[in-house]
Order: C-alpha cells, then sequence, then structure tokens
C-alpha cells in the first residue's frame, strides 16, 4: 500500500491525517456514514486504525475546523458527506468552536479581535503595495499613478485608524494615524514634520474662535468604550483671548457614530480660573468628525454656550495625502 511504502505511519500527525481523511471519503463514496462505520468494522480495514494525537497537538483541531462544513455529494442525497470548502468567516468560527489555540500572534489576532487582524492586515498589505508601485516607478517614472496612490493613502488612513479604535484595554498616547517608523518611500524626517500640523483643528461657531491639539491620550477600555482627553493646548476665543482647555470625556460607540460626554477645564493664559464646564460630543467617520456642545463654564456669570465643530487625525490625513503624491 502506498502509506506503507512511503512509510508515513511513523508520523504520528500523517497517520492521524490520513485515517480521518480516509473516513471521510469511505462515507461520501458510499453515500452513508452508518455503511461506512460498518465496513470500517471490518477486519480488512483494520490497517487504518485510529490514531491518536498527543492532547497539545493543535492539527486535530484545525482538521476538524477545516472538514466541519459539508454538502450532499449528489442531488437528491440523504446526507452532506461531500467537504465543501469553508469562507475564511467559517474558517475562523470553527477554529474557535474545536478550541484551536494560535501559536502566533496575527492568528490568535484572527480567533480573538477580527476586526482589529483585517485592518492589521489591510495595513500591510496597502504598505507593500505603495513599495512595489514606488519601485516600478523607479525605473519608469511614467508608471507612477497618483489615482493609485491617493488610494493608497486613504486605505492607509482607514486601515490603521481601524486598526488602533479596535483594541481594548489599551492606552494611545497619540491616536494619529502617522506610523511610528518610516512608510515606504519616507523618512524619520517627515514622520516629525506630520506631527508639527495639529491632530485636532476645532471651531467655535457659537462665539467665534478656533482650537489646536497635538495629542489626545486615549484610554479604550473596549473596542466600543473609551476614555478621551481633550487636550486643546491653544484655545483663542472670538475676543483674542488665548487659554488652554483641558478635560476627559468618556465616549461610547453606537454603530457608525461615537457618543461622548464630560467636563473640561479652560485655563487662560492670564487671568482668573474659573470652575469646569460640561460638554458632551457626537462624533463619525472613525471619529474624524465631530460636533461638540455644553457650557464652557459652571461659575455663576461666566456660563457661555460652546458649539465646536472639529475634524481629528488632521496631521494623519496630511501626511497620508501628500506622502506618495509629493514624488
Amino acid at each position: 500500500m502506498h502509506v506503507e511504502h512511503l512509510k508515513l505511519r511513523r508520523s504520528a500527525r500523517a497517520a492521524f491525517v490520513i485515517a480521518r481523511l480516509a473516513k471521510l471519503e469511505l462515507a461520501a463514496s458510499l453515500g452513508s456514514r452508518s455503511a461506512a462505520e460498518r465496513l470500517l468494522r471490518e477486519s480488512s480495514w483494520g490497517w487504518l486504525g485510529d490514531p491518536k494525537l498527543p492532547a497539545d497537538d493543535q492539527l486535530g483541531a484545525a482538521l476538524a475546523a477545516v472538514t466541519s462544513r459539508a454538502a450532499p455529494c449528489r442531488p437528491g442525497d440523504a446526507e452532506p458527506l461531500c467537504l465543501a470548502d469553508p469562507t475564511f468567516e467559517d474558517l475562523l468560527e470553527s477554529l474557535g468552536r474545536a478550541g484551536y489555540r494560535a501559536q502566533s500572534g496575527p492568528m490568535r489576532e484572527a480567533l480573538s479581535d477580527r476586526e482589529r487582524w483585517t485592518a492589521g492586515m489591510a495595513a500591510t498589505l496597502l504598505d507593500r503595495a505603495a513599495a512595489m508601485e514606488l519601485h516600478s516607478a523607479s525605473s519608469s517614472p511614467d508608471a507612477l499613478s497618483e489615482t493609485l496612490l491617493a488610494g493608497l493613502g486613504l486605505g492607509e488612513l482607514w486601515s490603521r485608524r481601524a486598526h488602533g479604535f479596535s483594541r481594548g484595554p489599551s492606552f494611545l498616547l497619540d491616536p494619529s494615524t502617522i506610523p511610528a517608523h518610516p512608510s515606504p518611500g519616507a523618512g524619520p524626517a517627515l514622520i516629525a514634520a506630520a506631527h508639527l500640523i495639529p491632530y485636532r483643528v476645532s471651531l467655535d461657531v457659537a462665539r467665534g474662535g478656533i482650537a489646536f491639539s497635538w495629542l489626545e491620550p486615549t484610554l479604550r477600555l473596549l473596542p466600543s468604550l473609551s476614555v478621551d482627553s481633550i487636550a486643546n493646548v491653544l484655545d483663542i476665543d472670538g475676543t483674542g483671548r488665548v487659554s488652554s482647555t483641558f478635560g476627559l470625556m468618556p465616549t461610547l460607540l453606537l454603530g457608525r457614530a461615537a457618543l461622548g460626554a464630560g467636563a473640561q477645564w479652560t485655563l487662560p493664559w492670564s487671568g482668573v480660573i474659573q470652575a469646569p464646564g460640561v460638554v458632551g460630543r457626537i462624533a463619525w467617520v472613525q471619529e474624524r468628525f465631530a460636533v461638540t456642545g455644553g457650557i464652557r463654564s459652571l461659575t455663576s456669570g461666566h456660563r457661555q454656550a460652546v458649539v465646536m465643530l472639529s475634524v481629528s487625525d488632521l496631521n494623519g490625513l496630511v501626511y497620508w495625502l501628500t506622502l506618495w503624491r509629493a514624488r
């Protein structure tokens, strides 16, 4: 027999896989699982045996997941005995049900946090696509596609934002999509220059004014729950007075929108510090665009309304949309 000639039975894992697949194939060829079980009890099938794997060997769980989806072999068959190709989603769910314990970091992430894994994989693929495009352009400048590079930049914006926001618990000092390490075709100087651009710019449409924030540390407790910071280092109101505004805002992600409410303190660069105010915020498009409303201070006589429109990850937007187009 080919199994004996190839000495596959010397490997416990090979013997296990061969036995499992042979039993599945026999049931499919007979059109009945019970008929296959009766035939396997005959002495002529004793060579197949019932190989076992060590308790910590994940091959059994992986094989069970891969072979978990079945369909009828022929129209009218009573039993689904032929293997069907699982989708990637089906495979991950089957691996989880089979108790598969991933050994590699990416596989553990795919099983535990599919959205984060998808975003991280997308960012990796986009980086490689950009590197290939830039390499092709180095030998043939006319081959450089501005449209493709703009599309890759938009893809990086989405994937890196989704990857950073889908994790919990974690602390993000800088939630911008500017990478920690240089991207293909860029150097560390470009990253440093991008960080000079504010992370968030807010316009006060109630009283006039503008505010700038460069860092907004975030404590992400769950993928849908975080404690965001308000860190407008430079806050200029409609009269030209300058202050800094800091605060905390617990935020809940509901579908495509994020709702937050919290307190903020306005610290004037000159003058008396007032009591904190109360604000609420609704944000959408990966929390890039937001409307904030509330009261600047609870101090009597200083209860001015706050209505602000803001754009966040502005520095990341500039970085990814100009990174490769500038070449």
